[in-house]
């Protein structure tokens, strides 16, 4: 499921670089903008809403592996290297959250949690 959401968020990402000007000034317009047209207010949600699925599921296979042991004995490399990448998806997320550029963006990464 982790390789699937992982392909779709990099397929709608590219699709959204189609039209999305990396312009700090103007973010927020050109997000905005964006939201207001039908076909490309869904893939933006689409790629919105795939990250928070990535990183969750990257919670979820961390807490399966650390009780159920997994990452004893000779697979200890393994889960090093997990941990390295489950901080690499926390970063992305960190960076995805920034990039809003409105009272959300400035609040960082735990903006998500206010929604709760």
């Amino acid at each position: 499921m982790l390789a699937i959401a992982l392909v779709l968020e990099i397929i709608s990402g590219m699709v959204l670089a189609l039209r999305y000007i990396p312009d700090a000034g103007q973010a927020y317009q050109i997000t905005s903008k964006l939201l207001g047209e039908g076909g490309w207010s869904v893939a933006l949600n689409f790629h919105y809403w795939t990250s928070y699925v990535i990183f969750g599921l990257v919670i979820i296979h961390m807490l399966r592996v650390f009780f159920s042991g997994g990452y004893r004995g000779p697979r200890t490399g393994l889960w090093q290297i997990g941990v390295g990448l489950a901080g690499t998806v926390f970063l992305l997320s960190t960076t995805g959250e920034t990039l809003h550029w409105d009272e959300r963006g400035f609040r960082g990464p735990l903006a998500h949690l206010g929604d709760l």
